[in-house]
């Protein structure tokens, strides 16, 4: 959820066509951190969280991406002056007091927060890394991954050749207890390389390719250690244990509904408090339930809202009608044939999964009656000439778990079906 520091370039935008069941959404900047260059690149715009729409009757995770022409730059557009300032009525006695009464709950959490990541911090960790060489082989790897000419024999064996080469550097690599955690840009890096290399080795096993041992040894490697970054963070904010996937999936939940839902403002106030007493929670997460709190009382006396205009507001207008078409077709083609795209796509790997687990075999048919969509990312990107390009991202899994845990992911973009695999 971020420190909380900085909510400032943040926009609401009503939508004149809902997408699915949603009328409002909220966008901010959409930036990166590249660790190569040590600069914060500016891509566009997203949701400021996943909401909760209704695809093909059922629930489902959504969000999505908007960026201008000439994407990514290292800078943000300029944001303008507030033209209004806010004017808050000063608080009744109870308001008054339950305000303080956050505010002192604020105090005793930070006073025990550890020292959050800074650029000193980050540069560390290179010390017990060779930065140059990690770069090299990711890069050279998400090059040959990402050749166009070249079959997927030939992308996945490259692409691991050089995975593997990172392997002996990561094993060699003792950090001390203070840089184990899990809230760093170094921790993010390495999930990412963990995502990028069961990608690379899924689809070597759907392609019934022969990859080094190394690849594995580097996947159950840096899952291992990224495990226990998690742990040290853990122990480090002094949270209890980690949550349940029913947990995480209830706090996702109640987030929304307490800082996006339409509920009258107490009851949004009991669902914030039930989200900054959870132990579960970081405590830089709960500061900023309680901060959102104080928001909250202060937005029943404000007498004026500030304006801050979005830089790009017309072109995001535009894309929200767009990314509403897009939406709509998907809705239009239907569940049944997704579920038996999505079969067909994953027959050859569901077959060889069932086997090694001893589970007896699926048709095709049986196998896409269990399958569903659990969430749906949409980038648009506009082009010079003005025309809107998409990818649509959609997340599935089937209810028999065939794939232990892993997602079956689809890639359509501009409205051709690009990819079908597995993740995470």
């Amino acid at each position: 959820m971020g420190n909380g520091e900085d909510k400032t370039n943040v926009w609401k935008f009503r939508l004149t066509d809902k997408i699915a069941n949603i009328s409002q959404v909220s966008i901010e900047e959409n930036t990166e951190f590249w660790l190569e260059s040590m600069k914060l690149w500016f891509y566009g715009y997203k949701t400021s969280k996943d909401y909760k729409v209704t695809i093909w009757g059922r629930k489902v995770d959504f969000s999505f991406s908007i960026a201008p022409v000439g994407m990514p730059t290292d800078y943000p557009p300029v944001i303008a002056t507030p033209q209004k300032k806010k004017r808050t009525a000063p608080f009744p006695p109870e308001q008054r007091a339950y305000v303080n009464s956050l505010k002192v709950k604020i105090k005793e959490l930070k006073e025990h927060l550890p020292e959050l990541p800074d650029e000193a911090m980050e540069k560390r960790y290179w010390d017990y890394l060779d930065h140059q060489s990690f770069i090299d082989n990711l890069q050279c790897a998400a090059v040959a991954w990402d050749n166009k000419d070249a079959d997927m024999i030939v992308k996945c064996r490259e692409a691991s050749e050089y995975l593997a080469r990172m392997l002996p550097a990561l094993q060699a690599m003792h950090l001390p207890d203070e840089l184990m955690r899990d809230d760093t840009k170094f921790s993010l890096v390495l999930a990412r390389v963990l995502q990028f290399a069961r990608i690379v080795e899924e689809n070597a096993e759907k392609n019934r390719i022969d990859l080094p041992v190394q690849l594995h040894e580097l996947v159950v490697f840096i899952d291992d250690f990224t495990d226990r970054m998690i742990e040290g963070g853990n122990k480090l904010f002094g949270i209890e244990r980690r949550m349940t996937l029913d947990e995480h999936n209830a706090s996702l939940e109640l987030d929304g509904e307490a800082l996006y839902g339409d509920k009258p403002i107490e009851e949004r106030l009991v669902m914030l408090q039930t989200l900054w007493e959870n132990r579960l929670l970081s405590p830089v997460d709960r500061i900023e339930y309680l901060e959102q709190a104080i928001e909250l009382v202060k937005k029943q006396n404000r007498k004026r809202q500030e304006i801050v205009p979005c830089p790009h507001e017309e072109l995001i207008k535009k894309h929200l009608s767009a990314i509403h078409t897009y939406v709509k077709e998907l809705e239009d083609e239907g569940e049944t044939v997704w579920r038996r795209r999505m079969a067909e796509g994953m027959a050859e790997s569901l077959v060889s999964w069932r086997e090694a687990a001893g589970e007896p075999p699926l048709s095709v048919e049986d196998f896409a009656s269990r399958i569903d969509l659990q969430s749906l990312h949409i980038k648009t990107e506009e082009q010079e000439d003005g025309r809107i390009l998409y990818e649509l991202e959609l997340y599935f899994q089937d209810r028999d778990d065939s794939f232990a845990g892993h997602i079956m992911y689809a890639l359509v973009k501009n409205h051709v079906v690009k990819e079908i695999t597995l993740m995470g």
